[in-house]
Order: C-alpha cells, then sequence, then structure tokens
C-alpha cells in the first residue's frame, strides 16, 4: 500500500489518501467536487517524462473538459507555440535534461507568466519552498489525486483568467 499523497497550495499542506494512478472517471457535466471547470478554451500543458503520468493525466484532464498536449522534456515544450495558446503548466521537476525549476526559471526571465504546478516523485527538503518561490499556484506530490490535480488545475484557470481581467481593465483604464 502506497503513504498518502500530500499536497500543498501556496505553502498550505493538505493530505489526501486516494492514490492517483490507475483512477480516472468521466465526469457529469462540468463540475467536480466543488471545482468549477474552465470551458475548452485555455489549454494545460504537461511537462513529464513519465508516458504513463502523461498519458492518464491527459485522460483525466479530457474528460474534465481541458485541452491537453503533453511534452516528455522541458526543451521539447520550449520548442511549442505556448505563448500563442494561454493555460497553466504542469511541469513535473526531475526532468532529463533541463529541470523544472531551471525551465520555470528561463521562462520567467523570458517574460512569460504563465500559471505552474510543480509535481514530484523525488520530494526533497526545500523543494516545496524553491516551487513558491517561483511562482507556483501549487505542489503536488506523486503519487497525488485527482482532487487535488483538479483543484490545482481550477485554481491555476482562475489565476490565467484573473490576469486576463486584470489586463483588459487596466488597457481599459489607462
Amino acid at each position: 500500500m502506497r503513504p498518502a499523497a500530500s499536497t500543498s497550495w501556496c505553502g498550505s499542506p493538505s493530505t489526501s489518501s486516494i492514490n492517483f494512478t490507475g483512477i480516472i472517471r468521466q465526469f457529469p457535466g462540468r463540475r467536480k467536487a466543488g471545482h468549477t471547470v474552465i470551458p475548452m478554451t485555455d489549454i494545460v500543458y504537461v511537462v513529464d517524462d513519465d508516458a504513463s503520468v502523461c498519458n492518464a493525466v491527459r485522460r483525466l484532464l479530457k474528460s474534465a473538459q481541458y485541452r491537453v498536449r503533453t511534452f516528455a522534456s522541458a526543451e521539447e515544450f520550449r520548442q511549442a507555440d505556448f505563448k500563442s495558446s494561454p493555460g497553466c503548466l504542469l511541469l513535473d521537476i526531475k526532468l532529463p535534461g533541463i529541470n523544472g525549476f531551471e525551465l520555470q526559471e528561463e521562462l520567467l526571465v523570458s517574460g512569460v507568466r504563465m500559471p505552474v504546478i510543480f509535481v514530484t516523485g523525488h520530494d526533497r527538503a526545500g523543494m516545496e519552498e524553491r516551487a513558491m518561490r517561483l511562482g507556483a499556484t501549487a505542489y503536488l506530490r506523486k503519487p497525488f489525486d485527482e482532487e487535488a490535480l483538479l483543484g490545482a488545475i481550477s485554481m491555476a484557470m482562475k489565476s490565467l483568467f484573473n490576469g486576463k481581467t486584470d489586463e483588459k481593465e487596466k488597457n481599459r483604464t489607462g
């Protein structure tokens, strides 16, 4: 039996007991466990070198009405046209080549502001704090459950939507 997954949202810990691996359900309607799912206009970019994680996350998010693009490495993600399609980034920390932290640092330096959810199966002291310093919306430890993932993505998409609203308001008022 695996230990319960642990999730942090902006530094506050919570514990979940459902193992995400293998749990994929079709959701009736557009609400799930108190989360309002954003319609399929924004995209979730998943960067994880584990193909089984990418496939499971893709199935779950598509069943929740999200558009999903998956990438096996940070380098592959950098080659994509992610700047023209707003969305959030589900980013594994341990990747071949450039790791998730390095990719997020690059994005920030280049002016790309995208909500990011860091995930890791190799949690060590200081990693969560570093993720939060880099602007993470959430920090999920593998295996995470579907409720934790959907909640984090819902929060990230809301922040993305709020950012668009704030930008439109700023442009309108001066």
